[in-house]
């Protein structure tokens, strides 16, 4: 390029993601006057967190039906001694609803509803859910035990910690490459150099996808033995893990650890 870089790669890349896109290719935000590429399809990754919009089809989610919900809703809006304009308000805004049956307000049960919302609520309150890929397991850890000394580490004594939520490694790694976000990926590696000058370069080292590990993990894979009708592409899916604790109130010590995954085929500019 203009500076004098230039790459060499192990092998005739079947994917170069474009180098001459501005920022907006490679990150957004709310903020942004433009939201990246118009050009490029929008990523349809599941976020690991829910989101805090209620779409109009969940509106009545936490009632066994509709008119349980709006007979509900009825019952706990405004005050407690219902007047002669909430009355109305029941006529024209609730059972007026398209939503309103007479068969299921027959076996409305006031008691049901509210155990209904209480568990509703219990479950919405926890962030990690498997519709957006958590697991919840638990791990059994060995303890030292002071002034003791144990023969094997199988006989120290053993902790179970319960309640650790945890996504599958296979399964991001499958939604990611199956993802349009797979365009901005690097999946065959390379060396970068810089021509100093005419006849005298530099190795260049900025990219996870242009380390040493990167191109020896990549010839390590690509020299397993294969099926004879296997032609497809074996790539690299580079994993960066790192954890840090995370504090989550102003007062007291209530904290996370939580562990925070990266692709390091991605450029870490994105």
């Amino acid at each position: 390029d203009a500076f004098g870089l230039f790459c060499v790669y192990a092998q005739c890349p079947t994917l170069i993601p474009s180098v001459n896109e501005g920022l907006d290719a490679i990150a957004d935000a709310p903020t942004f006057d433009t939201q990246g590429n118009p050009h490029s399809d929008r990523s349809q990754l599941v976020p690991g967190l829910p989101s805090p919009d209620v779409r109009p089809e969940e509106l009545f989610s936490a009632f066994s039906s509709p008119t349980a919900g709006l007979l509900f809703c009825w019952q706990y809006s405004g005050s407690n001694s219902k007047s002669n304009a909430e009355m109305k308000c029941l006529a024209r805004d609730f059972l007026d609803d398209n939503k309103y049956r007479r068969e299921d307000a027959r076996v409305y049960d006031d008691v049901r509803e509210k155990r209904l919302v209480q568990d509703y609520l219990k479950d919405r309150s926890n962030p990690f859910r498997m519709e957006n890929g958590w697991r919840c397991s638990s791990v059994n850890i060995r303890l030292p035990k002071e002034k003791v000394k144990f023969a094997s580490e199988e006989a120290a004594p053993e902790m179970e910690i319960s309640g650790i939520y945890h996504c599958s490694l296979t399964d991001i790694i499958r939604s990611v490459f199956e993802d349009s976000i797979i365009s901005t990926f690097h999946l065959t590696p390379f060396h970068q150099q810089w021509e100093i000058s005419e006849g005298h370069t530099v190795k260049v080292y900025s990219e996870a996808y242009s380390s040493p590990a990167f191109l020896e993990a990549y010839k390590e894979i690509n020299a397993l033995p294969r099926d004879p009708d296997n032609n497809l592409e074996q790539v690299v899916a580079s994993l960066m893990m790192w954890s840090d604790a995370t504090h989550l109130a102003s007062f007291g010590n209530t904290s996370l650890w939580p562990f925070y995954l990266f692709f390091g085929n991605q450029s870490k500019y994105t």
